[in-house]
C-alpha cells in the first residue's frame, strides 16, 4: 500500500523525463532544416557565389539559422537534466521509503523478507514502466497525424488538368528572343 502512494511520483517523474527527449524533436528538425536549406543553396550555387564574392554573407547566414537549434539542444539539456535529477531522486527515495517501511513490517512479523523484496520489486518496475510507456502515446499521436497526411497529399487532385494538351507555337519553332 505504501509502495501503491508512491507509484504515480514514479510514473509522473519518468513520463515527464521521457516527454522532455520526445517533446524538442520536432522543434530542433524544423530549425536545422532552415539551416540545411541554407547550406544547401551555398552549395547549389557555389559558382555565382564565388563570382560575387559572398562567402561571408552565406557564411553569417548559416551561422544566424543554427544559432536557434543551438539554443533549444540548451534548452532541452536544462530540462532534461531536471527530469533526469527528478526521476531519479523518486526513485531512491521511493526504494528508501519502502525499504524502510519493509523492515517495519518484518520486525512486526507480518511479512518476510523475501515477500518485502518481491512486492518492491514489481512495484517500482511497474511504475516505472507505465511511466515509460506514456511516451508511446505521444509517438503514436505523430503517427496517426503523419498517416493522414500522407493519404492527403496521395489523394489530392491537382489543380491542373494533366490530360490537357498544351499551347503549342503557330509555326511549330521557337525563337528563343527574351
Amino acid at each position: 500500500l505504501i509502495l501503491l502512494l508512491m507509484s504515480p511520483f514514479i510514473i509522473v517523474a519518468t513520463a515527464y523525463e521521457t516527454s522532455i527527449h520526445r517533446g524538442f524533436e520536432d522543434k530542433t528538425q524544423k530549425a536545422n532544416s532552415l539551416s540545411g536549406e541554407v547550406g544547401g543553396e551555398a552549395i547549389r550555387e557555389v559558382r555565382t557565389i564565388a563570382s560575387l564574392n559572398k562567402q561571408s554573407y552565406f557564411e553569417d547566414r548559416f551561422f544566424q539559422t543554427t544559432e536557434h537549434p543551438h539554443k533549444l539542444t540548451q534548452r532541452k539539456a536544462y530540462l532534461s537534466s531536471i527530469g533526469f535529477a527528478l526521476n531519479r531522486g523518486i526513485g531512491l527515495y521511493t526504494n528508501a521509503v519502502s525499504f524502510y517501511a519493509g523492515m517495519r513490517l518484518i520486525v512486526n512479523g507480518t511479512i518476510s523478507f523475501p515477500q518485502m523484496f518481491t512486492t518492491m520489486t514489481v512495484m517500482i518496475s511497474t511504475s516505472e514502466n507505465i511511466g515509460n510507456s506514456s511516451v508511446f502515446a505521444s509517438s503514436l499521436q505523430r503517427a496517426k497525424y503523419s498517416a493522414l497526411a500522407t493519404f492527403e497529399v496521395l489523394e489530392r487532385q491537382p489543380k491542373i488538368d494533366p490530360q490537357l494538351e498544351g499551347i503549342e507555337p503557330a509555326n511549330g519553332t521557337v525563337d528563343g528572343d527574351i
